[in-house]
């Protein structure tokens, strides 16, 4: 698993490089930046698959906020939406579907985001 993430976090810190490059061409803020995203990348997934557990409702504000972007590049040509709008009904559904995931117990079985749920688990039994 560690090695999946260290294989994402190089694939990534290797499509960084364009976008670096059009900002400067320096060698020293191009390599510094793509190794803080390699390690920044390994603790994000960490604290994702601890979020993931807290707020089991997280995955349906994503879905709506992917709709939402989606709609937002469907009619760019119709229709701008303002960048506060989407930001603020970002920010909403994100706090939203939160506080839901703390009122809600989640259905099936407890735990599972490794090493998480592991620990959780064994202090169940």
């Amino acid at each position: 698993m560690i090695l999946l993430i260290g294989i994402v976090d190089i694939v990534f810190a290797v499509d960084t490089i364009p976008a670096i490059f059009a900002i400067t061409t320096d060698p020293l803020i191009v390599l510094t930046s793509n190794v803080f995203a390699i390690l920044g990348l390994r603790a994000m997934y960490f604290l994702l698959a601890n979020m993931n557990e807290r707020f089991h409702l997280l995955g349906y504000s994503l879905a709506i906020i992917l709709v939402l972007i989606g709609a937002k590049l469907l009619l760019i040509d119709i229709y701008k939406i303002p960048v506060a709008f989407s930001l603020g009904f970002t920010v909403v559904t994100l706090v939203v579907t939160m506080i839901l995931s703390l009122e809600i117990a989640p259905k099936g079985a407890p735990g599972g985001a490794y090493p998480f749920g592991a620990k959780e688990d064994a202090e169940r039994s």
